[in-house]
């Protein structure tokens, strides 16, 4: 088993694989059930940020 440096600490490579694929499939998750900005502009006369959420 070997470890990898991460930052200051080792972690085996199997638990650094492990917490990846937890965090991509939290994110997919994330993406289909959160609202999220599908567009977003800057209004610079007035100076405001403008977003449509998905």
């Amino acid at each position: 088993m070997a470890k990898v440096q991460v930052g200051k600490w080792e972690v085996k490579e199997e638990e650094l694989e492990r917490q990846h694929q937890e965090a991509i499939k939290h994110g997919m998750e994330t993406v289909q059930t959160e609202p999220h900005a599908a567009m977003v502009s800057y209004d610079r006369p007035t100076n405001r940020l403008t977003m449509s959420l998905s």
